[in-house]
């Protein structure tokens, strides 16, 4: 869906127009999904369902959608993703940290994803190879970068599952991080860089090679 597909929706959904909210709503459904299989806590998984937890999501900002006067100012999904964040982390507080002072600024997402959303970063960082030979060479760099990723830091890691798994443009992790458009792309290029140097420490002055990141 485009920008212009959202702020139309968006401005019919205000007008009180349901098939239009509902339609804006439910185009994001699958994003939220896969970001919430992301982050929730396989202890928490156990639990509660991915889906409840998206449903939910969407019937609050059902609600919300008549109190925003425009788009929200990082963009529509992130404003989703956010409530969406939020309901990780208390089901995350209810299931696993019952009892704990928590507080969502000092829990950062990142704290949360699982070894699959990390498992699934290391795959698209990876080139895909045919022959068996070659299949067994990205393995073994997969597993290194896998172990890379469980080195950096949480902020830089989450950058780049936001950017790589959730497929999210610079555009929508510039509202989330409440930066410009060029302070995320320089955030995303030092985590690249931080993930490079830890290869580059752990294989011994080999180097992985990362796309460059231009959308």
């Amino acid at each position: 869906m485009t920008d212009f597909d959202t702020k139309r929706l968006l401005d019919l959904a205000q007008r009180g127009d349901a098939p239009a909210a509902e339609a804006l709503l439910q185009r994001h459904r699958e994003r939220l999904k896969r970001m919430v299989g992301l982050f929730l806590d396989p202890r928490v998984r156990q639990r509660v369902d991915p889906s409840d937890i998206v449903q939910e999501t969407l019937l609050v900002a059902a609600r919300r959608l008549p109190e925003l006067d425009a788009e929200p100012a990082g963009g529509f999904y992130p404003w989703l993703r956010e409530m969406a964040r939020e309901r990780i982390l208390d089901a995350h507080r209810k299931h696993v940290r019952a009892g704990k002072r928590s507080v969502i600024r000092e829990d950062p997402i990142g704290r949360l994803a699982s070894s699959e959303s990390t498992a699934r970063l290391a795959d698209l960082l990876v080139d895909r190879k045919d022959s068996p030979s070659r299949q067994a060479e990205a393995a073994e760099r997969k597993a290194e970068l896998r172990r890379a990723l469980d080195e950096m830091d949480e902020p830089g890691r989450e950058l780049l599952l936001m950017r790589y798994v959730e497929q999210m443009k610079v555009r929508e992790i510039a509202g989330i991080l409440a930066v410009s458009e060029a302070a995320a792309k320089s955030r995303l290029g030092r985590a690249l860089a931080r993930l490079s140097e830890i290869l580059l420490r752990r294989r011994n002055n080999s180097h992985e090679k990362f796309p460059d990141d231009e959308r």
